[in-house]
């Protein structure tokens, strides 16, 4: 009871959250074997996605039961692993999903990870391992930050170039305009996939049709820079 009536409680808040309040807009569902496709497609994106984590927890698991480190630890390691692998699966009834959805299954999936590094350094033998994964962990979140925030700053930059060009020419008559497309990087900043203006050569699209409305345009225009 310790431990599976969290575990049950946090899977019927999360499914809660997920269905609420839109539940409508949210079901994209029919039938029983929709959602086990559904699960089933998931769980596959989500190994292919972190693949690493997964090799990392299978490792460390080896190492716990070979060196009979504490069982409570292994089995609360597994505990967070099937709460990352439930929340995945819970997925399975949005209606429109994104990669970052996946967050909280990483999180959980990570604490399960650093359950099983904590009961490692109880054998002297293998100690070490725990620490040069939290320095990987460490050196990669760093990484991670520094190319994720001059990313955000670069598309800022850049929107704002685009923005200022756009009232220059509006403040020459022009009424149809052609601006570089902005792309992002990464998966940090908030342009990652999004569509953005579509070229002459392209269809007109809805994105390039509600731009020129916000800015007074007759049309507006994508090049690539």
């Amino acid at each position: 009871i310790k431990y599976t009536l969290p575990i049950v409680l946090g899977a019927i808040g999360f499914l809660t959250i997920l269905l609420c309040p839109a539940n409508a807009a949210k079901l994209n569902v029919s039938s029983p074997a929709s959602i086990l496709n559904n699960i089933k497609d998931i769980l596959i994106e989500y190994y292919k996605d972190y693949r690493l984590l997964f090799v990392i927890f299978s490792v460390l698991l080896v190492l716990a039961i070979h060196y009979k480190t504490d069982k409570k630890d292994i089995v609360l390691s597994f505990a967070f692993l099937s709460i990352s692998l439930i929340s995945a699966a819970m997925l399975s009834v949005a209606g429109y999903l994104t990669e970052r959805s996946l967050g909280v299954s990483v999180v959980f999936h990570i604490i399960a990870i650093i359950q099983l590094m904590q009961t490692i350094r109880s054998r002297s033998a293998i100690e070490c391992i725990p620490y040069c994964l939290a320095a990987y962990f460490l050196v990669n979140s760093f990484m991670s930050v520094y190319l994720g925030t001059y990313d955000i700053y670069d598309v800022w930059q850049k929107n704002n170039a685009r923005e200022a060009y756009i009232e220059s020419q509006l403040a020459q008559g022009k009424t149809t305009v052609t601006v570089p497309i902005i792309y992002s990087e990464t998966k940090y900043s908030c342009k990652y996939l999004l569509a953005d203006l579509s070229t002459e050569e392209e269809t007109y699209s809805w994105a390039n049709s509600y731009v020129a409305k916000y800015y007074g345009l007759e049309r507006i225009y994508g090049k690539t820079p």
